[in-house]
């Protein structure tokens, strides 16, 4: 593993891009549809909506770290290009980020449509993360 060679200001500037892409996905974009979504599964989230700031801030962190992985991830694939970061990321995404989310609605029997919010923001933000990354 190559530490030395991360791009920290890749790193929080993903931290960035996900608060961005992440208040636009879960606002106007498809605020509304996934918000129904959910309260249809979880009759609570109303309350839970307290934490926000905290679960943005761990999210935030989240994202972080997955800009990490995947600076490691695109070293070790020697992607250089826009087109080679996005091809690398979008590989990510598929074998992992979206097989993971269908597991939702396969065994939590999670609506369909609730992943395919979540799993377009997934593949939105690993594209702009390893944007970000080979670009800086």
């Amino acid at each position: 593993m190559k530490f030395a060679e991360i791009n920290l200001l890749a790193i929080a500037l993903s931290g960035v891009a996900n608060v961005i892409i992440g208040g636009l996905w879960y606002g106007p974009l498809f605020g509304k549809a996934w918000m129904n979504l959910v309260t249809k599964i979880n009759k609570n989230l109303k309350k839970k909506q307290e934490g926000i700031v905290r679960s943005m801030i761990i999210g935030t962190l989240g994202a972080m770290v997955l800009a990490v992985v995947l600076n490691l991830i695109l070293i070790m694939a020697n992607a250089k290009t826009l087109f080679q970061g996005f091809h690398v990321g979008f590989f990510v995404w598929l074998g992992i980020a979206a097989v993971l989310r269908l597991n939702g609605v396969l065994f939590e029997k999670r609506p369909f449509r609730l992943f395919m919010i979540n799993a377009s923001f997934d593949l939105i933000l690993i594209l702009a993360i390893s944007s970000i990354i080979v670009l800086l």
